[in-house]
This record gives structure tokens, C-alpha cells and sequence, in this order.
């Protein structure tokens, strides 16, 4: 579901069942990553992983069980070897997580149903800014005023409009 590289020859890909996938040689090669299990002690289904160097990194996930169910609730794991051990550093048990971007390894953002969260702190405590009806699928900070994000608003019935929200004020 997502990836990254930091230069020419490190990167990283994501998705379900808890697969982190790492290569040193431009993409010729990859090894898997051991990310710790989700509470519910299924995997995760990675929406979005973001380094900010080759050895410091986060992953969000939400929590799967069964044949790829999803249910509600995320985590935000953190790196600082380049994904060989991982600390999970925020879990949220009311919230369906879409896409998450950091700035820097201190300020990063998570779009959710309903809500945009906001870490000052590496990812260690998070404050929301509510969206009503509108569930945010994607986030893109270019510095720490200036971003963007896209999700769709809701009736109760079904989608009825895409939105796209920018912000030049942190």
C-alpha cells in the first residue's frame, strides 16, 4: 500500500499481513522486515510508511484479522535502524487511519475517518482536528505550514463530494 526510498539504492515497500519489504541495491533484490504483530495479534495492513533518512522511519497501520478484515483502530510504529527492530509509539482503538506524513522526525500527520491528527512530538502524542462528515484519505505536508489533504464527504448514504483542504498555518 505505500513505499519510499531515501536515495538511489534504499527502500522500503508496505502492505498486508504485517510485509515490510527492504532493498539496499535500487530494487534488484528485497528482504523482509519483522514488524511486531498488532493487539489483536493478527498483522497489520500498512497504509503508509515514511522515512526521514535511511535509518529513521515510521509505518501506520491498521489492524486486520481473518481473511483481511479490517477493523477500526491504528498504530504508529517507529524505526531508527533502518526497519530492523520497530517500537510502536501511538495506538488509537476508535479511528480508521488513511495515509500519514511526517515533515521532519518530530512533526507528522495522519489522515483519519472524520478527523486530521497532528504529532509535535515524533509520534508520541497526538492532538485531532475535527473534519464533520468527511473522511480523509490522503495528507502531504511539503514543510511544517504548508499541506494538503483529499478525502470525501458523507451523508450517511454514501459519498457525496470530494474534497481537497489546504492549510498554510501549521
Amino acid at each position: 500500500y505505500s513505499s519510499q526510498f531515501t536515495g538511489e539504492d534504499t527502500g522500503w515497500i508496505a502492505g498486508r499481513k504485517n510485509k515490510i519489504l527492504k532493498t539496499t541495491n535500487s530494487g534488484n533484490s528485497w528482504f523482509a522486515l519483522n514488524p511486531p504483530v498488532s493487539p489483536n495479534g493478527s498483522g497489520h495492513i500498512f497504509r503508509s510508511i515514511n522515512f526521514k533518512n535511511s535509518l529513521t522511519g515510521f509505518i501506520m497501520g491498521n489492524w486486520e484479522y481473518g481473511a483481511g478484515n479490517v477493523i477500526y483502530g491504528h498504530e504508529v510504529l517507529k524505526t531508527t535502524d533502518g526497519g530492523d527492530n520497530w517500537v510502536t509509539i501511538y495506538t488509537r482503538y476508535d479511528l480508521h487511519a488513511n495515509d500519514m506524513n511526517f515533515v521532519d522526525s518530530s512533526v507528522g500527520y495522519i489522515a483519519t475517518d472524520k478527523f486530521l491528527l497532528k504529532t509535535i512530538n515524533g509520534g508520541h502524542n497526538w492532538s485531532s482536528t475535527p473534519f464533520g462528515n468527511v473522511n480523509l484519505y490522503g495528507v502531504n505536508f511539503l514543510n511544517i505550514s504548508t499541506g494538503y489533504a483529499v478525502g470525501e464527504s458523507f451523508n450517511g448514504f454514501g459519498p457525496l463530494n470530494g474534497m481537497i483542504y489546504k492549510t498554510t498555518n501549521e
